[in-house]
């Protein structure tokens, strides 16, 4: 399933034009340019959103990708960075373009 949208941030103007697909694997974007990730991350049904403070707003667990880092390790560090969580289940389900 691909659902395309988009949006646009209150707080700075951007237009986020959002891709979500269900992939099975991340094999279909390891060549993409893609730069940073985010994660839609749950614990006991809840959604877990992490305080920004630069931004002074509350966001999905993300951030840039190192160099040789894949997209898995880029999730992982995130999350656990930024939440101070582990991930026991992970599976990428969102891709952002935002151009």
């Amino acid at each position: 399933m691909i659902i395309n949208s988009s949006f646009i941030s209150r707080k700075t103007g951007l237009i986020w034009n959002i891709k979500y697909e269900e992939l099975d694997s991340f094999d279909s974007i390891r060549n993409l340019p893609i730069q940073a990730v985010g994660a839609l991350c749950f614990y006991n049904d809840k959604l877990v959103v992490v305080h920004a403070p630069k931004k002074d707003s509350w966001e999905m667990p993300g951030g840039g990708r190192e160099a040789g880092e894949t997209f898995e390790e880029c999730i992982i560090r995130e999350i656990q960075e930024e939440s101070n969580d582990c991930m026991m289940n992970k599976a990428l389900r969102l891709i952002y373009d935002n151009k």
